[in-house]
Parts: structure tokens; sequence; C-alpha cells
């Protein structure tokens, strides 16, 4: 069985059109995020949005790996979580001086909750 089968290939069509608009929505920001390295200010642009996308990528790429057979998932997920991670070194690159530690101490605690998603998702994945 290959990687891109599927009984039924509506499933995997319907797949791929599923990639291809998360692939658009993982780009949306990236007008704000030209605009805000252009100005180099955050402008009072929250970070909220990136974080939250970025968690929900890495408990989609979490779901893909017990579930066996969702390559599709992985390869979008694992693209969101690239994308996110860099809107959100750029935001904490541009954000105001006080602001910058508490993104710090959380980007510490994203970076932490990575490396545990990591390790569990390879734990579960060979249990």
């Amino acid at each position: 069985m290959g990687v891109f089968s599927a009984d039924n290939p509506w499933v995997f069509i319907s797949g791929l059109l599923g990639n291809i608009s998360s692939f658009v929505v993982f780009q949306a920001p990236l007008p704000t995020f030209i605009r805000i390295c252009k100005k180099k200010s955050t402008e009072g642009f929250q970070s909220i949005p990136c974080v939250v996308s970025l968690f929900s990528a890495m408990l989609w790429i979490y779901y893909a790996f017990v579930k066996s057979g969702a390559f599709l998932l992985i390869t979008i997920n694992s693209f969101g979580c690239v994308v996110e991670t860099i809107y959100i070194a750029i935001y904490i690159a541009y954000a105001p001086k006080q602001s910058r530690g508490f993104r710090r101490r959380w980007g510490r605690k994203s970076s932490e909750m990575r490396t545990d998603f990591a390790i569990e998702s390879e734990r579960w994945r060979w249990d």
C-alpha cells in the first residue's frame, strides 16, 4: 500500500483540497507580517492567533501519528508549525520591550511542549 493510496479516490481528493485550503489559511497572516517587518513595529497586533494556530497544528500532528495512514495531515500541519513558528519569531523580534520577556517565557514553554510532544509521539508510535 503506497503513501497516497486510499480505498476511495474521493477521500484522497478531499484530503488534497483540505491541504490546499489549509496552505492558504497558514499564509493568510503573511501581509501583516510583511507590514510588521517594513515598519519594524508590531503596531498593536497580537501574537495570540499565531500561538493558537501553532498549538492546533501540533495537536493535528499528534492525531496523525496516532491514526495510521494520515500522511496528508502530517505534511500540511508540519508546514503549519514551521510557518507559525516563523511568524512568532518575527513578532518577538519587533515586539515592544516590555512584552518581550513575557513572550520569551511562553516561547520557552512552547519549546518544552514541542519536545514533550515529539517524545510522546514516538512513544505512542512504537508501543
